[in-house]
């Protein structure tokens, strides 16, 4: 917990405009004036819009014609993937997970947590996205910022049958979501947020939106499934079988939305390159 006072804060153009867009009556002049301080934010929301992902029809050139189009949900969900990418795209090394891997992960697992949703035809709320985009952030804290022992928690893990979460708080006293929602509430991001990236292992306890923490629950697994975010700990991951009857998902539905978050993938995570000292 120390140690996330040795974490860089957000770039202070995405704070002032995450503390704006939390307010629904923001000005779209004070937004655009606040993110054009950071040309880098800039330029990253401006190639991030104009994925496929985000629908545009027509290429946006102008920082206040993306917000106007976008609508301030996904100007936050941009907002946050830009000023965290530099971070999450180096590699990991108490989980060995090579640079990138990490970035593509989480962004996976936001996109697929967003078209589980879609595809299921629920009504689930707006930061489904960025909740899935920041579920693993503890394991920056834990494997770059503190001097852990992956090989212990391992060893416990298999020895007990156990899931590399549940062994990380035997020896830790703490796991990787624990730490990472403290990390968003010192960010000051939603507190919604920050309650599912606590709970995204041990969805059972969380008290909030079921659907919510279900979608991000079972995209974080199936993404696991298909080998992206992989490190040390292997598949030692369990899935909910609440969290799959919330869901009610089939088959068909599952092998379409991978598909789907695949073929978006590769766009968007291009938008925004980190290079491993953390260049945009």
């Amino acid at each position: 917990i120390n140690s996330l006072s040795t974490i860089p804060s957000l770039p202070t153009a995405a704070v002032e405009a995450v503390r704006l867009l939390n307010n629904p009556e923001v000005s779209i002049s004070k937004l655009t004036k606040t993110i054009e301080y950071d040309p880098a934010l800039t330029s990253n929301i401006l190639r991030m819009a104009n994925s496929s992902y985000f629908g545009a029809p027509r290429q946006i050139s102008s920082l206040k014609q993306a917000i106007v189009r976008l609508g301030t949900s996904n100007v936050f969900r941009l907002v946050v993937a830009s000023a965290i990418s530099p971070m999450v795209s180096k590699s990991v090394k108490g989980y060995d997970l090579p640079a990138g891997e990490l970035w593509n992960h989480s962004i996976a697992v936001a996109i697929c947590a967003d078209y589980l949703g879609k595809a299921l035809k629920i009504d689930f709320p707006g930061y489904i996205f960025t909740a899935g985009l920041l579920h693993d952030i503890g394991k920056v804290v834990l494997g770059n910022f503190s001097n852990i022992n992956t090989e212990e928690i391992l060893k416990i893990a298999m020895s007990r049958n156990a899931s590399f979460d549940e062994a990380e708080m035997l020896v830790l006293g703490i796991d990787h979501a624990e730490i990472g929602a403290l990390l968003l509430e010192s960010w000051n991001l939603p507190k919604t947020i920050s309650e599912i990236v606590r709970w995204h292992h041990y969805p059972e306890y969380y008290k909030g939106d079921q659907i919510a923490i279900a979608l991000v629950h079972v995209a974080n697994n199936l993404i696991l499934k298909v080998g992206m975010g992989v490190g040390k700990e292997g598949l030692k991951y369990r899935i909910s079988d609440k969290m799959l009857s919330v869901l009610n998902l089939t088959k068909d539905i599952t092998e379409k939305v991978l598909i789907d978050t695949m073929d978006d993938l590769k766009e968007l995570t291009s938008k925004v390159a980190s290079d491993e000292d953390g260049g945009i």
